[in-house]
């Protein structure tokens, strides 16, 4: 017997099927006040006890969910459920990522900014996803400030692969290339 560990055959992943899984969730842009406490893999949102305690929630988690789809085809219906979902249930961060998102995607620069930093100063970590974290280094770099920008793209390019399709990687490698 060999004392040397056997290699996987050609074309298997080394990685654990629930790790890409788990790392594809945690990339979601699911708002954390969606999902359900118990963090269980498959949940499908919050819990009854969540929404009892909560009644706008749900209506909050549905706006959002339209939000999110819509956010690459239809952003000005991205952005209209984004600040319906806001007044449903004020407070909470996402809603400024999907806006901010949303009027990047239309073009106006000074307006995804602003909403970036509200978003941020509401939930630091509320800009984590990998396609939020593009789109804010994109309007940092836009704006000017480069070095904000490169942090992000740093903080990117290890979650690169999360990121849906090729041209997207390549894009941000590219881009963060040329903001450092």
């Amino acid at each position: 017997a060999s004392l040397l560990p056997a290699l996987p055959a050609a074309g298997t992943s080394l990685v654990a099927p629930g790790a890409v899984l788990g790392a594809a969730a945690a990339a979601s842009g699911r708002p954390k006040e969606c999902m359900s406490s118990s963090r269980r893999a498959l949940a499908k949102g919050p819990s009854i006890w969540e929404a009892a305690r909560e009644p706008s929630l749900s209506r909050y988690c549905d706006l959002m969910a339209r939000a999110q789809t819509e956010l690459s085809s239809q952003p000005d219906a991205a952005k209209a459920a984004a600040i319906e979902a806001d007044q449903a249930l004020p407070g909470h961060a996402a809603p400024q990522v999907i806006r901010a998102r949303a009027e990047l995607a239309l073009g106006s620069l000074e307006a995804a900014a602003q909403a970036f930093e509200k978003a941020r100063g509401i939930e630091p970590r509320s800009v984590e996803d990998p396609g939020t974290m593009h789109d804010l280094a994109r309007v940092l770099a836009r704006t000017g400030k480069r070095d904000e920008a490169l942090a992000v793209y740093r903080a990117l390019v290890p979650r690169v692969d999360l990121l849906g399709t090729p041209d997207r990687r390549i894009s941000v490698l590219i881009e963060a290339a040329h903001v450092s």
